[in-house]
């Protein structure tokens, strides 16, 4: 150590000053630099997974409420073909009831009336 020391001290504050910056530069290269690197790759891939579970949380609900909104509108058009369903029955029978109500006053072999009789001039 006393080697070291007078060998510093034999260099003078201009040596003295190069020995530091040696040093410094040599910690900064051997252990600050890998050391920050090795933080900042951690942060980031910590980063990266907590991205990666909101985008995996946001493809399920969108997953979701695309199966949520599909059995909507399956009972929609559920609704409206028994809808549709109902009023064509209805409209069948009344038109069956109007035809059967027709029927007698037509008379055998006389064809439907075509709208209202015209009036004589």
């Amino acid at each position: 150590m006393n080697g070291v020391l007078a060998g510093l001290i034999n260099l003078g504050i201009g040596g003295l000053m190069a020995a530091a910056l040696v040093w410094f530069l040599h910690h900064l290269v051997t252990r600050t630099l890998p050391e920050a690197n090795r933080i900042f790759r951690e942060e980031v891939k910590a980063e990266r997974e907590l991205r990666w579970q909101e985008h995996q949380a946001l493809l399920h609900m969108m997953d979701r409420l695309a199966k949520q909104q599909h059995e909507e509108h399956d009972a929609l058009l559920a609704q409206v073909n028994t809808g549709l369903k109902e009023l064509a029955r209805l409209i069948t029978e009344s038109h069956v009831a109007l035809e059967r109500r027709l029927s007698p006053e037509q008379g055998p072999g006389t064809p439907p009336r075509q709208g209202p009789k015209p009036r004589p001039p």
